[in-house]
Formats: structure tokens, sequence, C-alpha cells
């Protein structure tokens, strides 16, 4: 799995026992290094780019007759949610403008 790769647990099946260090969940240095390992994984990239070239960028170009370019995220944003028991919030609820994404951006 290139997920099990990514977050370097080696096998899919240890995923479910992955945790994020204290280390890395305290600081800026886990989504750096997870968006170098994205930005790294050639299968995940060329992955990412056929999706957005063949499927997301033709269906959104086709809203706006006329544009011949979309701008994307890269590296994606890889999101991996941690399962917990029981269940807690990872994080607080928000929204994309509070961290300066544009109104018109779409998720």
């Amino acid at each position: 799995s290139h997920v099990a790769d990514l977050l370097g647990v080696g096998s899919a099946n240890r995923l479910e026992k992955y945790v994020v260090s204290e280390d890395a969940s305290s600081g800026r240095s886990f989504p750096k290094s997870a968006h170098d390992r994205v930005r790294g994984c050639k299968p995940l990239v060329e992955l990412y780019e056929a999706l957005i070239q063949e499927v997301v960028g033709p269906h959104l170009l086709s809203f706006f007759p006329g544009e011949t370019e979309l701008l994307y995220q890269f590296p994606p944003t890889l999101r991996v949610h941690c399962s917990c028991n029981p269940p807690k919030a990872l994080g607080r609820m928000h929204c994309d403008a509070q961290y300066g994404h544009q109104v018109g951006e779409v998720n």
C-alpha cells in the first residue's frame, strides 16, 4: 500500500496501529515530511496527475467554456484518518477561509 509506505509503517496491515509520535504532532515537521514523501512517491504522483488530467480537469473545465487551464494543488494533501477507541476529534472545527483559502476553492 502506498499509504503504508508514505507513513513508514511497512505494511497495510499495520496502518490500524499507526500513531503520530509526540515530536511529529507538536511541530510542523510531520506535514512537511508527509508532503515530501507524497511528492517523492512516483506511482502516487502519476495516478494523481492522471486523475486531474483525465477526469477532474475536463469535468471542471466543462463549466467554463473557453478556459483551457486549471490550477490544482501539488503535491496533494494526503489525509489519513487514524482510528482511535473511543473516537475523538483530532483537530478543531474550521472552514478553509480561516487558513487563507480562496472562497472559490473546491475541496
